[in-house]
Formats: C-alpha cells, sequence, structure tokens
C-alpha cells in the first residue's frame, strides 16, 4: 500500500514539473507588429544598442532585459553549453520589429515561432526595434529547462 502512495506522489510530482516548465511566456501576447518592415528601415542602425545574453544549462545571464521602444538593438546570444537552449517569448516576438536574425554568421529566414534555437555552442544575433511596450516572459522550451530555472523577463518601456 505504502509503495502505491510513493508511485502516486512521484507520478503526481512529475505531471507537476512537467506542467511547471509550459507556458513560460506570461502577460499577453500582443498581436504582431504591423509595418514591421517600414519600421526597421527608418531605424537607425548606426545608433543601436548591443545587449549580450548568455544561454547556459539553466539560466539565462541577464535574465532581466529592458528595451526601450523605438531604439533599435541586436541582442547577441551565445550558448556556452553542450545542450541545445532557446530564446523563446511569444508576446516579445510579437511586440518587436525584426529585421533579421545570424545565427554563426549566416542568416536565418526569422525566428520559428516563438523563439530562436541554438544547438550546443552556437551564437546568434538578433536585429530588432520594440514597438510594443510590456513585460513578457522569457524561458527555454527545451523539456524542463524552465523549471531548472532558465526562465526571465523582457520589459519594452
Amino acid at each position: 500500500m505504502k509503495k502505491l502512495t510513493i508511485i502516486t506522489g512521484l507520478s503526481a510530482l512529475t505531471g507537476m514539473a512537467i506542467l511547471a516548465g509550459c507556458g513560460g511566456d506570461t502577460g499577453d501576447v500582443p498581436p504582431p507588429v504591423a509595418s514591421a518592415q517600414s519600421i526597421v528601415a527608418k531605424a537607425d542602425w548606426s545608433k543601436s544598442q548591443t545587449i549580450a545574453v548568455s544561454l547556459s544549462s539553466y539560466a539565462f545571464t541577464p535574465a532581466e532585459l529592458t528595451l526601450q521602444s523605438g531604439q533599435p538593438y541586436k541582442i547577441h546570444l551565445t550558448n556556452g553549453s553542450d545542450d541545445t537552449h532557446t530564446f523563446s517569448s511569444a508576446g516579445f516576438f510579437k511586440a518587436v520589429a525584426l529585421q533579421k536574425v545570424v545565427v554563426n554568421g549566416v542568416e536565418a529566414p526569422s525566428v520559428s515561432d516563438d523563439g530562436v534555437t541554438l544547438k550546443e555552442h552556437q551564437q546568434a544575433d538578433l536585429y530588432l526595434v520594440p514597438v510594443t511596450t510590456g513585460t513578457f516572459g522569457l524561458f527555454c522550451d527545451q523539456p524542463l529547462h524552465d523549471s531548472f530555472g532558465m526562465h526571465g523577463h523582457i520589459m519594452i518601456k
């Protein structure tokens, strides 16, 4: 009888851990930015700011980013670990005008659904202009990485 209770308890904890890793994006997801091409074309890229973000097992450094609406940015992502990680945030990627994504020096088509996947030791540069203000959850969508602490927030002021 005790074995059944322990197994049931472990099953419940496993289920809770899996659910905790889902839906790491917080806040409302805005509609995609209208006229994104026009916004990135008008941006003064000579005044862009670079923000470096390191992805490791199991953290983003820094985990909290603050961006100014209308300011062009290059977000430089580095995965220094031996695992695949993602820089995921459905809300954030809908709140920005994305110019391009460059992975290991090669321009990529864009972000997949809600983020960028970096295999072990890859780098990516996101060239974007924040448009819609708000706070958006940031997480790694690899199994259990969010639950182990790989999450944060991106604020657009």
